[in-house]
């Protein structure tokens, strides 16, 4: 069983990419005026289980608390596919930021994935890249309520 990839906290300010311990994976993560984006990586998305995606989630949550934001933008480009796991914990974070007046916005997935989030019928709004994900583009964002 493959283990979740742990992310770390910058060695610098500013758009500095965090490093895994684990897997040797990488996470990208930038700062923006009011905004986190995270850029997890193929290796990152791997392992889709129940406890990897959590673990991975859990640790996306430790960002935000760290950085005092709770805007983010998760990027998916490398992402194959998404299991029922993985859509799951997204919108559990989802809510999880929401509580604090946040928002998750997810951009960069591919058709399939887009495709398997929305039929999730997660309440989390999906763009094609990090600018529209902020701007919140009407035309590009689609949002699904849970039933």
């Amino acid at each position: 069983m493959a283990h979740a990839p742990t992310l770390t906290q910058p060695t610098a300010s500013h758009a500095a990419p965090e490093r895994s311990t684990e897997m040797n994976a990488r996470c990208e993560i930038d700062r923006g005026p009011n905004w986190l984006f995270v850029r997890l990586s193929a290796a990152q998305l791997v392992d889709q289980s129940s406890r990897a995606t959590t673990k991975l989630t859990d640790e996306l949550w430790a960002i935000c608390q760290r950085h005092f934001t709770y805007r983010l933008v998760v990027e998916l480009p490398d992402a194959d596919s998404l299991s029922r796991e993985m859509t799951s914990a997204l919108a559990t974070l989802g809510q999880r930021v929401g509580e604090h007046d946040g928002s998750l916005r997810v951009c960069g997935l591919t058709p399939k994935c887009e495709q398997r989030l929305h039929a999730a019928h997660t309440p989390l709004k999906t763009f094609s890249n990090r600018r529209e994900a902020v701007l919140c583009s009407d035309a590009h964002e689609t949002t699904h309520s849970l039933k």
